[in-house]
């Protein structure tokens, strides 16, 4: 056996990217492996009988005799009408559902004894350390512990009707709703719960935002309700306010806000509190006069105080009679909320265990997805940058606004989006693929079970190189632990398989929803964590995200408590002070680096959302899901396996890395894998399955895969056999039964009881090892960014800019450029209808120019639009034009620094664009035997001399990211003409002929950008600078090669790549250290 010393001291000499937490959280069935051997024992099966008549048997047997009171209990918490049909269970089998309950119960039975997910009682948890040594030792069944609550959806659909109660409605207290904003004549609320209570369309819940018309008087009750007030004293102050409106007019207007959830009441429980129940007394317990509501909930209370104090099997008629006090208050379908709690002694796994975790999680990033975020953000990415530029901060309401702003991403559900995605990229390269194949196709040949992923398999599946800046902050993994006794795992003789729901996003998200179970050490230790993920990037605030699901039961999930100084909170109310609660109408979207980021907009700090939870995002509202969504932006999210070539095999062998199986052997049944057909009877159905089991060699234990959970069969047991011919004739084309090896040997359970052997799942949080490296969308600049709402912003048609777009000219664009653009913006210049122009090269769409004119707003519409169709119609006769298009002109006032200097870059662009015509027009005609890129480099170092960049500046800004050797052979080529540009005592070049026509063209934009460095400078020292000053320079020398070669950001790269080699030069020859 390995020595654990030994095992530990590789742990600290590896270097991984991730480092486990010395905790864990321990789950496990409520029932032990020996229950399932009783329940399903293999010794009756012996005769291999596959009979109606055997099956029916031995299915009134397993009714009779399992129904323990510990059984009923678990199943009346999970499926109170199974177990209520189980009771007057139909022996005949005259009934088709007679055959329901059966599997019904079985799957019970099955889940009860070997899956640890936690379920009502069908399974508990526990925490337990990473030490010395394992003792993995439960307590027996009578000392588990009952955490049992209203559910959420119940608890809600109380809260709806009280706040109809005109008892209740005059004593509460009420709010306005943060994430209301108003969007013209309307006010709109993007998010209405439906007080948990919304009906589904399909399978899909509503989430319906909600307008009402603006009016002074609701602006005015929503404004005085920012800070809580008492419900009657809103309406004294709306009577006081509006004297000739009646009370009795007042109210229900009032109630009305509250019914589409403008106001909020206090009834409401904020989801960061554990004891939402408690909470919702306590508010209850301010009014006077409802004492019979008041007397009905303090006696609820005590009979879930009174159940959870009763031993597991003790407790069947408490709980029924819970449940019909429940219903005499009002129905719904789910009424409570259970989760239990093993609360034994400590538990303990051999510390040796975090490395063979660590590496997995290294393996598992290392071979997931290179792109960082999600497809449909990178989309979403494309087209903010594209309608809003890479510097605006959109407040975050108007942006998925699709009447305000560009909508919700595509994928987006409540509201369902308008957008699209295109053909979706491949997430791997086709030849990972071939390379799996190539190795599943050797092992079966070899008739092996396991291909082994060394690290140079590893290094052939990985995709690309590590940045440790794409390392998301944490994560979590799932494992069972397999071991014949805690000593074996102590020795290193043990196994870990990957669980079928492998892991989360997210360090704590598993542990969140169970906050109410913990002890305070436990508490402290979650704190510790969440305060070491905040360590990795201290320079974002961390805000956790929380939201009222529409569906209320799923806010069982969602109940926590908050571990970060600030809450977001949609649809109901924060846990935290005022001062450190965010709404979401103050978080600002911006872009950096391409990526997306969050910015508070009263903090002035970028926010990082955090989710305390593992309820599916995708299906909340697109407000809470866009947050979501970007808390992973510029990470690269982990992955389990993946590799779609084996999907078609019939048969996978198991991937392991060291003691970790990553993805077990599998099995697979296809629509077309078994000799059957609808007229067969169950014997010969089970023949036949028989026969491949056989001919597959399949092992007698299995687990039947269903999306993320696992089903242990017994293939010798009929009953067992039955569920998955269940599941063979639901099966469609294309779809698959997928059966995989359980991992383990009958006696391989190292955690132990009074009862018998448990199946066990561990829980591991995982952090990164060290402080995120600088790179793509690590770090945001700290600008002022002054939000500068669209209708002020936003230049119409018929103001003093008119913009234009001319299409159809893709190969002969220099040709325009050259000729008829050149000759229209001299002579509109001269006729003084037009004092600016500038232009830019585009190609969405198409190949187009954007040209933007400014002057007064008469002598633009009066003369420049007449000029302009006159114009127009003569690119068309020369086959210039397909079509114009006028548009509204958004001009990038942040990228240049902000309001008060956009008028001065603008100057930079007139200018800029008539020397870039003049310069395209000369050498179309000849007159210049200089290059474009020679130019370019020419005039980009004649920018940098302008904003008085010298040659000890360092350029790496420039072309951030770029390798110092890059393009040194092409640079070599050019040197002795580009260094007599600058040197030309010392260098002389052929091309020296062109020099006094380049210099006159440079001179005339000149002025203009020395205009603009200076007022950048001076409002740069006052503190009001929008942008980073070498943020401002690099915008225009981006839109200055734009205009002169175009949208090739590849040659552009180049250019800028030489100004760098030439300025280094040129310092190196003058002795000027950098």
């Amino acid at each position: 056996m390995p020595d654990s010393s030994l095992m530990t001291l590789e742990r600290v000499q590896a270097s991984y990217s991730f480092k486990t937490t010395d905790f864990f959280m321990f789950r496990t069935p409520l029932l032990p492996l020996d229950f399932y051997d009783a329940f399903f024992s293999s010794q009756e099966e012996r005769k291999q009988d596959r009979t109606l008549n055997e099956y029916q048997a031995r299915a009134s047997y397993l009714v009779k005799n399992a129904l323990h009171p510990i059984i009923r209990e678990a199943i009346a918490v999970s499926s109170p009408s199974l177990l209520a049909s189980l009771d007057n269970f139909d022996f005949s089998f005259s009934h088709k559902k007679s055959m329901q309950r059966v599997r019904s119960l079985i799957r019970y039975l099955i889940r009860i004894t070997t899956r640890p997910t936690p379920f009502g009682l069908l399974s508990g948890l526990d925490y337990g350390t990473f030490t010395d040594h394992t003792q993995l030792v439960l307590e027996p069944l009578g000392s588990y512990k009952k955490y049992t609550r209203p559910d959420m959806e119940w608890l809600l659909k109380l809260m709806s009707d009280l706040e109809k109660d005109d008892r209740v409605i005059g004593a509460i207290t009420v709010q306005s709703n943060t994430s209301v904003y108003r969007m013209g004549s309307r006010l709109k609320n993007p998010y209405h719960t439906g007080y948990g209570q919304n009906l589904k369309v399909g399978k899909s819940f509503q989430n319906d935002s909600v307008t009402i018309r603006w009016t002074p008087v609701v602006e005015d009750v929503l404004d005085k309700a920012q800070t809580p007030l008492p419900f009657h004293e809103l309406v004294d102050w709306v009577y006081n306010q509006y004297p000739d409106t009646d009370r009795e007019v007042i109210k229900p207007f009032l109630k009305e806000l509250i019914r589409q959830e403008f106001l909020m009441t206090s009834l409401r429980p904020p989801l960061m509190n554990t004891e939402p129940f408690s909470y919702f007394l306590q508010e209850l317990g301010k009014i006077n006069g409802i004492e019979d509501i008041k007397d009905a909930l303090d006696m609820l209370y005590k009979m879930l105080q009174d159940y959870n104090g009763l031993p597991i099997g003790e407790g069947e008629t408490e709980l029924r009679n819970m449940q019909q006090f429940m219903k005499q208050i009002h129905e719904t379908k789910d009424l409570l909320q259970v989760d239990l709690s093993l609360a034994g002694q400590p538990l303990h796994i051999h510390n040796s265990v975090q490395m063979e975790i660590e590496r997995t999680a290294d393996v598992l990033w290392r071979l997931s997805p290179t792109m960082t975020g999600s497809i449909h953000i990178q989309s979403y990415l494309n087209d903010f940058m594209e309608h809003y530029g890479v510097d605006q901060e959109i407040p975050l309401v108007e942006l998925l606004d699709p009447d305000l702003g560009l909508g919700a991403p595509a994928t987006y559900l409540y509201p369902p989006s308008s957008r699209t995605l295109g053909q979706k990229p491949e997430i791997f390269h086709k030849k990972r693929d071939v390379l799996v194949e190539e190795w599943i196709q050797h092992a079966i040949r070899e008739n092996g079970m396991e291909i082994e992923l060394t690290e140079e398999k590893i290094h052939q599946l990985q995709e690309a190189e590590l940045q440790e800046h794409e390392l998301p902050t944490s994560m979590e993994l799932y494992f069972n632990l397999f071991a014949a006794s805690s000593s074996a795992v102590d020795q290193g003789d043990y196994q870990l398989t990957l669980a079928a729901n492998p892991g989360s996003l997210g360090a704590g998200k598993t542990f969140g929803r169970f906050m109410h179970m913990m002890d305070e050490p436990m508490k402290d230790k979650l704190k510790r964590l969440h305060e070491e993920e905040k360590r990795l990037s201290e320079d974002e605030i961390w805000v956790e995200l929380v939201y009222l699901p529409s569906a209320g039961r799923s806010a069982n999930l969602v109940i926590s408590e908050n571990n970060s100084f600030y809450e977001l909170a949609i649809g109901t109310h924060s846990s935290k002070s005022e001062k450190h609660t965010l709404a979401v109408t103050d978080i600002l979207v911006g872009c950096h680096d391409n990526c997306f980021y969050l910015k508070s907009k009263s903090l002035g700090k970028r926010i990082i959302p955090h989710i305390n939870n593992m309820l599916d995002w995708t299906k909340a509202p697109n407000l809470y899901r866009f947050l979501a969504d970007l808390a992973f932006e510029g990470k690269r999210r982990w992955s389990p396996l993946h590799w779609t070539s084996k999907e078609t095999l019939p048969f996978v062998p198991r991937f392991r890395v060291g003691r970790v199986v990553l993805l077990p052997a599998e099995w697979r049944l296809n629509h077309s894998t078994l000799e059957v057909d609808e007229r067969m009877s169950l014997e010969e159905w089970m023949h036949s399955f028989t026969a491949w089991r056989k001919r597959m060699n399949i092992p007698q234990y299995v687990f039947l895969r269903e999306e993320d959970h696992r089903l242990l069969l017994n293939l010798d047991q009929i009953l067992h056999v039955d569920l998955i011919r269940q599941e063979y004739e639901r099966l469609q084309p294309g779809e698959l039964i997928r059966l995989t090896e359980t991992g383990m040997h009958p006696e391989d359970h190292c955690c132990t009881g009074p009862e018998g052997r448990y199946m066990t799942e561990f829980v591991v949080p995982l952090v990164r090892s060290k402080a995120s490296a600088q790179g793509s969308g690590s770090s945001v600049p700290l600008v002022k960014h002054d939000y500068i709402p669209r209708a002020e912003r936003l230049q119409l048609p018929g103001s003093d800019w008119l913009y234009v777009k001319l299409y159809g000219f893709s190969q002969r664009q220099e040709e325009l450029i050259a000729g008829p653009l050149y000759n229209f913006v001299r002579e509109s210049l001269q006729e003084g209808w037009t004092d600016q122009f500038f232009f830019i090269r585009y190609y969405d769409e198409g190949s187009h120019l954007r040209i933007r004119f400014h002057g007064s707003s008469a002598g633009l519409v009066q003369k420049g639009i007449p000029k302009l169709y006159q114009w127009a119609r003569s690119l068309q006769q020369e086959g210039l034009l397909s079509r114009m298009v006028i548009d509204s002109y958004d001009p990038e006032i942040e990228r240049y620094g902000g309001r008060a200097l956009i008028s001065a870059a603008e100057s930079v662009f007139s200018q800029d664009s008539l020397m870039v015509t003049e310069w395209i027009r000369n050498k179309q005609s000849g007159l210049l035997e200089m290059d474009y890129d020679f130019f370019g480099i020419v005039s980009v170092m004649d920018i940098l001399e302008q904003f008085s960049y010298v040659l000890s500046d360092s350029m790496d800004w420039l072309i951030p990211g770029a390798d110092h050797k890059e393009h040194l052979d092409l640079y070599r080529k050019y040197r002795t003409r580009l260094l007599s540009w600058t040197e030309p005592g010392l260098f002389k070049a052929s091309d020296n002929t062109d020099r006094p026509l380049v210099m006159q063209s440079l001179e005339g934009r000149r002025a203009s950008i020395r205009e603009y460095a200076e007022q950048v400078r001076r409002i740069g020292l006052q503190g009001d600078l929008r942008n980073h000053p070498q943020h401002l320079v690099r915008s225009i020398i981006h839109m200055h090669l734009n205009r002169l070669i175009g949208t090739d950001r590849a040659r552009e790269w180049r250019i800028l790549t030489l100004v760098r080699h030439t300025m280094r030069n040129l310092a190196q020859i003058r002795g000027v250290k950098s």
